[in-house]
């Protein structure tokens, strides 16, 4: 049956759960739980093999008729169709099911548009996130972490995780070094990488010299202080929040001329262009960030 997948595909999918925290396998498993929970909802509790066409376009319909009402967005739809896709496929092969489910599964998806997060302005993050008081009715980790995403533009999770080994700020360019380790893991590969500190985010840290101790979890720092910035009006537009801030770090530097590639090191993106060599020097990142970095006025 159907509801049963999710028993058969847990063991078969372990070796994507090595080296992950609990809160990042919660955080895996999750969204792929609500996947199927929908479907079975939609399609009814039936044997895999029973599963029509029909079943899975109605599935679609369902979804389009909430993207309709403004409950949802076609991104997260596509995510849990694919989620849903993913655990019959692994399943139905183990089981050596005769159904073929990327045909079965084939052109469903919705599409997306206008959806990313937009960047904040760098002058309104000096002016209003950085300087004055706006941001004083926060507690200070979730102030400081702020204050590290505006100058490093890394992820919050990426920020939590951090040991104090991997906050180094005694090194002849203070800077940070993410990077996965047991019961850790990154969300690529590419995204291990050391950010020097400057301004906002060398505060931050000089503060935090340990890292966050308080919060261990992304998703709650995130929903605080996205929650915060809802109620005092900080939020430019409604499709504004705090991941806007690495969308902000990124423009900064196109504005000021740094080569693609060093924004890639930095934001922990693949380059778009056959890799070479070890990487550009903590030197040359740093020299960069220094001509974007905020200044602290207080």
């Amino acid at each position: 049956m159907l509801s049963d997948c999710l028993e058969t595909f847990w063991p078969l999918c372990a070796d994507r759960l090595v080296n992950k925290s609990e809160h990042q396998i919660r955080k895996w498993k999750n969204p792929r739980i609500a996947a199927l929970n929908g479907f079975v909802g939609v399609v009814g509790n039936k044997p895999v093999t029973d599963l029509t066409r029909s079943d899975v376009l109605r599935y679609r319909q369902w979804w389009m008729n909430r993207v309709r009402e403004g409950n949802v967005l076609a991104a997260t739809v596509n995510k849990s169709i694919m989620h849903v896709s993913q655990i019959l496929r692994i399943v139905g092969a183990a089981h050596e099911v005769p159904t073929d489910f990327v045909l079965l599964f084939s052109k469903i998806g919705l599409k997306e548009q206008g959806q990313s997060r937009p960047a904040f302005d760098a002058a309104y993050v000096q002016s209003t996130l950085l300087t004055g008081d706006a941001l004083a009715g926060l507690n200070a980790e979730a102030r400081l972490l702020i204050f590290a995403m505006a100058d490093t533009g890394a992820r919050e999770s990426e920020l939590i995780g951090l040991q104090p080994e991997d906050i180094l700020l005694v090194d002849n360019i203070p800077h940070i070094w993410i990077r996965g380790r047991r019961n850790y893991t990154l969300k690529t590969i590419t995204s291990e990488r050391k950010i020097p500190l400057v301004g906002s985010s060398l505060h931050a840290f000089s503060q935090l010299p340990t890292g966050f101790s308080h919060y261990r979890n992304a998703d709650t720092v995130s929903t605080t202080i996205n929650k915060y910035l809802r109620e005092n009006n900080l939020k430019p537009t409604e499709n504004h929040s705090l991941y806007s801030l690495r969308h902000t770090f990124k423009d900064r530097l196109r504005d000021a001329g740094a080569p693609e590639e060093v924004i890639d090191e930095l934001m922990g993106h693949r380059s778009r262009g056959p890799k070479y060599g070890r990487g550009h020097m903590l030197e040359t990142k740093h020299e960069w960030l220094k001509k974007i970095a905020f200044s602290l006025l207080h």
